[in-house]
C-alpha cells in the first residue's frame, strides 16, 4: 500500500508530499519547499530513506529546497520544459524577500515516461498550461498535480509561460485517463478526478 504523508510550508501554503510504500525502506519527495528537519525527521523515525525529489514545476514555491534534499543524496527530476527554472536565479523568490537556490537536476523527463524509484513506479504526464514543463506524477491511484489542477479550479496562466489554451488541453489529458484518482495538489486539499470532472471550474469547457 502506497502511504502519502502531507507538509504544509512556505510563503504560499505549499503541499510538500513524503510517498513511500506500508512497510516498505525508501520514500520520494514531490515539490520541496521547506521543512527538510521535519520531513527527514519524519523519514527516519519511518526508516525511510529518501531517494528521489519530483519537482511538478520550476516556480520558487515548489522548488526551495530541491539543492538541500540533492546535498544529502535525492536525485532530482524536473520536466525538460521547466529545467531551466530550476537551474536559473528564480526572481520570483526574491519579491517576497526569500531565496531559492538554483539546482542543476539529476534527470530531466519528457511525458510519458516511467520512473522507479526504489519499490515504486512513477508515470510522467506532461501538463503545459501553468508553466510550460509542468507535470503530473501517476502512481498507485494517486496524481500529484503540482499547480495544474486543484479541488474545484486549475493553475493561474497570467504568468510567464502561462497558456489558458494549454492548461484546457492538460486537463482534458488529466480527465480522460480510465478510473478515478485521487488528486494531491500543490496547494490546499486534496480531491479526486470524478470530482473534478463534474464539478471542476473549467469543465463545462471541455
Amino acid at each position: 500500500m502506497t502511504k502519502v504523508k502531507r507538509f504544509v510550508s512556505g510563503v504560499l501554503g505549499t503541499n510538500t508530499y513524503l510517498v513511500y510504500k506500508d512497510g516498505g525502506k525508501e520514500a520520494v519527495i514531490i515539490d520541496p519547499v521547506r521543512g527538510k528537519a521535519k520531513i527527514k525527521s519524519f523519514a527516519e523515525g519511518e526508516g525511510l530513506k529518501i531517494v528521489a525529489v519530483l519537482v511538478t514545476h520550476g516556480h520558487f514555491d515548489h522548488i526551495m529546497e530541491a539543492r538541500e534534499w540533492q546535498k544529502e543524496g535525492a536525485a532530482v527530476y524536473i520536466h525538460e520544459g521547466d529545467a531551466d527554472r530550476l537551474a536559473g536565479t528564480n526572481t520570483y523568490a526574491s519579491a517576497f524577500g526569500i531565496s531559492a537556490p538554483p539546482c542543476d537536476p539529476d534527470v530531466t523527463l519528457k511525458d510519458g515516461e516511467r520512473l522507479t524509484l526504489g519499490d515504486m513506479e512513477f508515470t510522467v504526464i506532461h501538463t503545459p498550461g501553468h508553466t510550460p514543463g509542468s507535470c503530473c506524477y501517476l502512481t498507485n491511484g494517486y496524481i500529484f498535480s503540482g499547480d495544474t489542477l486543484f479541488s474545484g479550479d486549475v493553475g493561474r496562466t497570467d504568468l510567464p509561460g502561462g497558456s489558458y489554451s494549454q492548461i484546457k488541453e492538460s486537463i482534458r489529458k488529466l480527465f480522460s485517463l480510465q478510473g478515478n484518482y485521487i488528486v494531491y495538489p500543490g496547494h490546499e486539499e486534496s480531491t479526486t478526478l470524478d470530482a473534478e470532472r463534474m464539478h471542476n471550474i473549467i469543465a463545462s469547457e471541455l
